[in-house]
């Protein structure tokens, strides 16, 4: 912080701002991010402790958490209403209008990541529908998914049918009990919590072969990024220094 706040004096001894950009100084540091409301995992770094406020008291910075329905979430960041996101698995729809940390060479920095964490299949005990980590047997219906989760993407790439009418972890096992769907695909720690409750764990399991595995990323929108490059860029580096911090 000592190094910003010269930085600011010393231009402000050149250039005095004037004061919308005197606001925009103070205000640069504290800003609102997005995440799931439905999400039923929290974010805590590597010894259990919760994240933002070991990364807020490192960078410096005031995160304001706003839980939203995340197609909303997504497109509030796309329209600048929303900072950024947490939490966001990279796509090349989302890239278009958010920024994700980068290495040098442009290439996604998964260092910087914010975790890592896969998606798993859930089906009817016994039932014949299977996945073997890299092909269906047995799918007769689409995969249901919650809207707006890029494992439809990943789903369709298989040329496998995707209902994304479900807007919570819980939908997703309500359809699949209900008979609407074979087989749902959720974020595996969301379902695996959701497995061990009454009447899940006696109706419902988990398929032993993860569908995908990826990193999720504190995401900002391209706009905010642009006219806060430096902070930003700070934000991911600490990020994973707290993230790993024992």
């Amino acid at each position: 912080m000592k190094t910003t706040c010269l930085f600011v004096v010393a231009w402000g001894l050149l250039w005095p701002p004037t004061p919308t950009q005197a606001q925009a100084i103070v205000q640069s540091s504290a800003f609102s991010v997005c995440y799931d409301a439905t999400a039923v995992r929290p974010w805590v770094t590597s010894s259990g402790k919760p994240l933002f406020p070991a990364l807020e008291a490192k960078s410096g910075v005031k995160l304001t958490l706003v839980p939203l329905p995340w197609r909303r979430c997504l497109r509030d960041v796309s329209n600048g209403t929303m900072a950024g996101a947490v939490g966001a698995s990279y796509s090349d729809d989302r890239a278009r209008y958010a920024a994700y940390p980068k290495t040098p060479s442009g290439q996604l920095d998964t260092s910087r990541r914010l975790e890592a964490s896969s998606y798993s299949l859930y089906r009817i005990k016994g039932a014949k529908v299977d996945w073997n980590g890299k092909a269906f047997s047995h799918l007769t219906t689409p995969v249901v998914v919650q809207g707006g989760y890029s494992v439809a993407a990943d789903l369709a790439r298989l040329n496998v049918d995707v209902d994304q009418s479900a807007g919570s972890p819980e939908t997703v096992f309500k359809m699949v009990v209900a008979g609407r769907a074979e087989v749902g695909a959720m974020v595996t720690e969301d379902g695996d919590k959701l497995l061990a409750l009454p009447p899940y764990s006696e109706k419902l399991e988990k398929i032993k072969a993860p569908l995908v595995a990826k990193p999720y990323f504190l995401i900002f929108g391209k706009s905010f990024y642009g006219d806060n490059t430096a902070l930003i860029e700070r934000v991911w580096a600490d990020l994973a220094i707290v993230r790993d911090k024992p």
